[in-house]
């Protein structure tokens, strides 16, 4: 349930820009901490995984800061990932179930 609870709660966090990158208010940080705990991860990571990119080119490392356009975007890859992750968890084990059921003697139902 963690996991779909954390998917709601990001999916209503509202990037603003502020010159010409995203961020979130203090408020939605809360939220996006609160994600991050439900999931297990680093919230300081997450954000920088939403915001930014990072670019190797010859050996050097570039980080470019996302619009709020490309920021909200890669959090709602990030829930339909997540997302379909879990139901296609859910219906394999469904099916591992079924599987099952003709194995199983009727009387032990």
């Amino acid at each position: 349930f963690s996991v779909i609870a954390g998917i709601m709660h990001l999916q209503a966090l509202t990037f603003m820009q502020q010159k010409d990158k995203a961020v979130l208010s203090e408020e939605d940080f809360n939220w996006l901490s609160f994600v991050c705990d439900l999931w297990g991860c680093n919230v300081d990571v997450m954000f920088a995984e939403l915001t930014t990119t990072t670019q190797s080119i010859r050996g050097d490392a570039f980080t470019v800061q996302h619009t709020v356009a490309q920021a909200s975007d890669i959090r709602d890859a990030v829930s339909k990932a997540l997302y379909q992750r879990t139901f296609q968890h859910i219906v394999d084990r469904l099916n591992q179930m079924l599987d099952r059921e003709h194995e199983t003697a009727p009387h032990a139902w």
